[in-house]
């Protein structure tokens, strides 16, 4: 029991810091990448509309991406676990991937391929060790306060590497900080940082944390893939394909918003200078913050489906202050 409690303990702390980099990284391409295309290149407005495309695009592959890649991993065997070498490989290979993306010094139409060809293989890579480094969670512990202890311990450090990363990024790439007094290279050498503290950071879940291994797991791990079962699944499960919809349209309103309009607007009025956009995302971290720390408490008092409703109220009437207030 003493034994246990170790590593539990141990686990706490190596599992939760492995994702402050690989937040940083999401962070980087979901806030940033938009801002570096138009602020870097020379595109008309026929290649940024493919670029938008490009984007739509990946975030509906993603929709039959994740679940091909749970079960890719599900049924992995190997001697360190089934979710450690996906772990290792996703981040080293997104680390190649943002590099590429960021440094690359191509123009027009050959960059809008290349743009597309590393968008998606940044869906690949980060999807293989998101869903492998979320998927450790119930090998943790077989007690479930211990795997919410777990879970809430690294959404806490995921938004400390996602807010800093946030913050920063702006401070280094506008104005008089900018690195090499060019927003072009400056980007090139953050994408470099980011790309080499993720997969250091990650070290400390791979080798850090134990997991337990759970016989009954590891010989449904044995099972083999089938792609064809795996679409049938998704198209018979009415609520799973509600819930991909719905969660694809977020992912595309609040990628608008916060990386896409928001930046945009912020740069064209006020200039790229400054950390005017690290404040106008600050703002809306703090929020997000906030409401981490204190869902599990309102969450006692307000029924989810009711506080959902609420949610949705509040966000419609944010988005339309935004665009009222000229």
């Amino acid at each position: 029991m003493e034994n246990e409690e170790k590593l539990r303990k141990r686990n706490l702390i190596t599992y939760p810091l492995g994702t402050m980099g690989r937040d940083a990284v999401y962070a980087l391409i979901n806030s940033y990448l938009l801002t570096f295309v138009l602020f870097t290149h020379s595109l008309t407005a026929a290649q940024l509309t493919a670029i938008t495309g490009i984007m739509i695009g990946a975030r509906v592959f993603d929709a039959f991406n994740d679940p091909i890649m749970g079960n890719i991993i599900e049924c992995t065997r190997s001697k360190y676990g089934k979710f450690k070498p996906w772990l290792l490989a996703g981040i080293l290979s997104t680390s190649v991937v943002i590099y590429l993306m960021f440094n690359v010094q191509l123009q027009g139409w050959k960059f809008v391929v290349f743009f597309g060809v590393m968008y998606f293989a940044f869906s690949i890579t980060y999807t293989m060790n998101d869903i492998s480094y979320w998927g450790m969670v119930p090998a943790l512990s077989s007690d479930a306060d211990a795997r919410n202890q777990f879970a809430s311990r690294a959404t806490l450090f995921a938004g400390i590497g996602g807010t800093a990363a946030t913050i920063l990024i702006p401070l280094f790439t506008t104005g008089k900080n900018t690195i090499g007094g060019n927003a072009a290279y400056a980007y090139g050498r953050i994408a470099l940082v980011i790309g080499i503290l993720a997969p250091l950071f990650l070290c400390i879940t791979i080798f850090g944390t134990k997991e337990h291994r759970d016989t009954a797991q590891e010989n449904k791990a044995k099972e083999k893939f089938s792609f064809r079962k795996l679409v049938h699944t998704i198209f018979r499960n009415d609520q799973l394909i509600w819930v991909a919809v719905i969660f694809l349209i977020q992912q595309i309103g609040n990628g608008l918003i916060v990386g896409g309009i928001g930046s945009t607007y912020i740069y064209s009025i006020y200039g790229y200078e400054g950390g005017l956009y690290s404040l106008f995302t600050t703002v809306g971290m703090s929020v997000t913050a906030f409401l981490m720390i204190f869902y599990p408490t309102i969450s006692r008092h307000i029924h989810r489906k009711k506080l959902m409703g609420y949610m949705a109220v509040i966000a419609t009437i944010g988005y339309v202050m935004i665009f009222a207030s000229g």
